[in-house]
């Protein structure tokens, strides 16, 4: 096996200064957690892309300090992890979500959320 198809079948990609983890699957309605996998104590930036948009625009998610743009009614953030929780998972909710850690200035941890509909 050469070196970028173990790198492709790792648990954790590593391209420049971020990371990439395994995948996030939930059923609309669920809450989900997607963790930081952070390696310094300092505070973290959480940004969200919509898998169906064609926009390489970010939305803020967590500003380090507070939930934005309204996902305060929808997200939490553990305060001591950074994880991120979303409640009530949508359709819409789908996509690349990622912190970056030492306050937005450090390395990206990625993740991708696949949300699926419930079964009747």
């Amino acid at each position: 096996m050469d070196l970028w198809t173990s790198l492709f079948f790792s648990v954790i990609c590593v391209v420049g200064d971020a990371f990439f983890h395994d995948d996030v699957h939930a059923e609309v309605g669920d809450s989900v957690t997607i963790y930081c996998h952070r390696s310094d104590s300092k505070s973290v930036m959480w940004h969200y892309r919509n898998s169906q948009e064609t926009s390489v625009t970010a939305h803020d998610v967590f500003d380090g300090h507070h939930l934005v743009n309204g996902y305060e009614n929808k997200c939490a953030i553990n305060n001591s992890t950074y994880a991120l929780t979303i409640m009530e998972v949508e359709v819409a909710d789908a996509g690349e979500y990622w912190c970056t850690e030492d306050e937005g200035f450090g390395s990206k941890h990625i993740t991708e959320l696949f949300v699926t509909s419930r079964l009747a």
